[in-house]
Order: C-alpha cells, then structure tokens, then sequence
C-alpha cells in the first residue's frame, strides 16, 4: 500500500524493499545473470551514473526498508529463539543495504524506474553507514 501511496511502480521497486545484500548474494547472482564480463561492465556503468531522481520518494522509501527490516529482524529472532551469535547475524542480514543487483535488473527490464531504484539503493546504503553501528552497539 505505501508503494501504491507514493506511487511507485510495484514491481520496479518490492524486489529492492523485501531482498536486501542478505549475506553479500548480490554479486554472486548477478554475476549468473549476467556473466562475468557484462556484470563488471554494466555494475561499473551503472555506478558511475547513479543519480537521485526523486530524493523525497527515496527517502520514504529507506525509512521503510528499514522499518521492515526491524520487524523481519524482531520477528525470525522470536520464532526461532535465536540468540547470542545466530540473533546477531539474523538482525545484521536484515539491515543490510538494498543490493545493486536489484538495480540492474530494473535498469533492464524498467529502465524508466531506474533512477528512482538507484536513489534508493544510494539512500539506503547510506543510512546502513549509520544505523548498522548503531545495531551493534545497543541492539546486539
């Protein structure tokens, strides 16, 4: 619905919200997708041009990958009773950045939401510089 408010494209923009860098997967994958080459040339490119079109949406839209990202965090941790270490890298996984993958894949098959995905995958690894430290100093 908050994509939908903000009128957002669903697809352009659910895989980069709900698949974070969980475990550093993102290059691995696109590496597959892509190859080994086309993944150097096109990753290289695409971070070379990476603006932020609409900085508001972006914004709304880290806020909210984090957001659900601490209730995914708070709601696995509960379930499955982790603790000590496993707890701690079950919250790390979860506040990880949006992964620049997802970003070559929309400049593919969205290209016009492009910037958008790129402005919050920016904003949101970003706002990780501040809020995994803060993580591991009061949460884990």
């Amino acid at each position: 619905m908050a994509l939908r408010f903000l009128g957002c494209s669903t697809p352009a923009f659910l895989g980069p919200l709900m698949y974070g860098n969980i475990g550093g997967i993102g290059l691995p994958v696109t590496l597959l997708a892509f190859g080994d080459t086309g993944m150097a040339y096109t990753m290289g490119f695409s971070l070379a041009s990476f603006k932020v079109r609409n900085a508001k949406k972006a914004i709304i839209l880290t806020i909210l990958h984090l957001a659900l990202a601490v209730i995914v965090a708070i709601a696995v941790v509960r379930m499955f009773g982790f603790a000590g270490t496993e707890r701690g890298v079950v919250i790390l996984n979860c506040l990880m950045p949006s992964s620049v993958a997802n970003y070559l894949v929309i400049d593919q098959y969205l290209p016009d939401e492009a910037p958008d995905v790129a402005g919050f995958i920016l904003l949101s690894t970003l706002a990780a510089l501040l809020v995994l430290p803060l993580a591991l100093t009061y949460w884990i």
